[in-house]
């Protein structure tokens, strides 16, 4: 397939663009078709599996049940899990985590703030709010010279070439 001629006129890039349309629609039918392929094979899947995972799960809690029980009579000294018929089966001490009484995080930094470990337990966090910086840019005037000698500038950002395929009226979308 050769790479198309750059256009010279209006009518060799509207015959162009044209080009470029139905090859839009096509791609766009090729994914809504493999899509529906992708829903299909999903929704089959789910159905096989809805009742596996459940009969996983009841065994699972069977499982969990005779393990708290009488499981861990089975296993050697020092060791929290066993293999039992292909399957490896125990218990796992989950890391330390800290806990507090507080509503949340905020009231227990306000509990922390202003003592002898305040500094030692909390952080403070600085980003930059561009949008604040910007707009004192803009303003000019001492600030927005100080900013500028700091070395911040206004970016007025740059066009950028955009070509998307135009829906006709009367049309099926490939949706």
């Amino acid at each position: 397939m050769s790479a198309p001629k750059t256009p010279r006129n209006v009518a060799e890039a509207t015959a162009l663009l044209e080009h470029y349309g139905e090859l839009a629609e096509a791609a766009a039918f090729i994914e809504t078709t493999r899509n529906a392929a992708i829903a299909s094979a999903n929704a089959q899947a789910d159905a096989e599996l809805a009742p596996l995972l459940t009969e996983l799960a009841a065994i699972a809690a069977r499982a969990e049940r005779w393990w708290t029980a009488k499981g861990r009579a089975a296993l050697a000294e020092k060791r929290k899990s066993i293999e039992l018929g292909g399957c490896e089966i125990g218990s796992r001490a989950s890391g330390a985590k800290l806990a507090h009484g507080f509503d949340d995080d905020d009231k227990a930094v306000e509990a922390l703030r202003g003592t002898r470990f305040g500094n030692l337990t909390t952080k403070t966090k600085h980003s930059l709010d561009r949008a604040a910086t910007l707009k004192l840019l803009k303003a000019g005037g001492k600030t927005g010279k100080a900013l500028e000698a700091l070395g911040f500038k206004i970016d007025a950002g740059a066009d950028s070439f955009f070509l998307t395929r135009i829906e006709q009226a009367g049309t099926i979308a490939p949706h």
